[in-house]
């Protein structure tokens, strides 16, 4: 929507979807083994919504969920590290 809108029209829409604000949704979500190939998938929730909240402008929130997530994108258990990188590299670009 914050491509298709103006921004003074994208501030109205954002405050409508989410008029209690962002929330805990901004925040990393607790992995207790980055090994276990189900709980990877947090590990990838966390890089694609730091690059979601970078484009919504909010980079603070977008940094948290990076450095979460980031260091276990190489150098870890296969179980993350065959495909989280296609995410790091999302989250890392500029924001549309």
């Amino acid at each position: 929507m914050k491509q298709l809108l103006e921004p003074e029209e994208f501030g109205v829409w954002l405050n409508g979807f989410l008029p209690s604000g962002i929330g805990r949704l901004a925040e990393p979500p607790t992995v207790a083994d980055h090994a276990d190939p189900k709980q990877s998938h947090l590990d990838g929730l966390c890089l694609s919504r730091a690059w979601c909240l970078a484009g919504l402008g909010l980079p603070e929130a977008a940094a948290r969920n990076l450095a979460a997530a980031l260091p276990h994108v190489a150098g870890g258990d296969y179980a993350g590290e065959h495909w989280l990188a296609s995410f790091a590299v999302l989250a890392l670009a500029e924001p549309p």
